[in-house]
């Protein structure tokens, strides 16, 4: 995470934690607050799938960085099977692609986090009504109990006013 804060070259950076039970929360806050000061990046990725020690904080710290950071283009994050991500972080990733304008890539992965709940769905709806530079857009609840068909229908309604996706893939399954 601290090479990330000062590296001046590196465009793309993608990790790959799954079923590391080793990363902590802080090790994810961290790699959260390079994004924020990073200049450089274009395109972040980490699969965090099975990290059952990440927590909502995380999720949290993520979305704040995305609040902030003007250089990505592209971020895949995978938080499925991470039993400790709650809805607030759904609606804090929602905010941030409220506000962010230089994303083009937004593909997040929650399969099996039974705490996320329909208003989390229909919030990450709202912002793709909002959002103007998304091109590809690609969430996945799969396995998420709570999610709801009027949630459903929100994402189908942010279709017909979001004029930029040119990739839309929602996972229900």
């Amino acid at each position: 995470a601290q090479a990330l804060q000062v590296n001046s070259t590196l465009k793309s950076y993608h990790i790959d934690l799954s079923a590391c039970n080793n990363v902590q929360n802080d090790g994810v806050i961290a790699m959260a607050e390079a994004l924020k000061v990073n200049v450089t990046l274009e395109s972040y990725g980490i699969d965090l799938c099975r990290c059952q020690n990440v927590q909502n904080e995380s999720v949290m710290a993520m979305a704040d960085a995305l609040k902030i950071n003007s250089t990505l283009k592209s971020y895949h994050i995978d938080f499925s099977s991470c039993g400790n991500v709650q809805n607030e972080g759904v609606l804090a990733m929602a905010d941030a692609l409220k506000v962010n304008n230089t994303l083009e890539s937004y593909h997040i992965k929650l399969f099996e986090c039974q705490n996320v709940q329909n208003d989390g769905v229909m919030a990450m709806a709202e912002a793709l009504k909002v959002n103007s530079t998304l091109l590809s857009y690609r969430i996945a609840f799969s396995s998420c109990k709570n999610v709801q068909n009027d949630g459903v229908m929100a994402m189908a309604d942010a279709l017909k006013v979001n004029s930029t996706l040119e990739l839309y893939r929602l996972d229900l399954f």
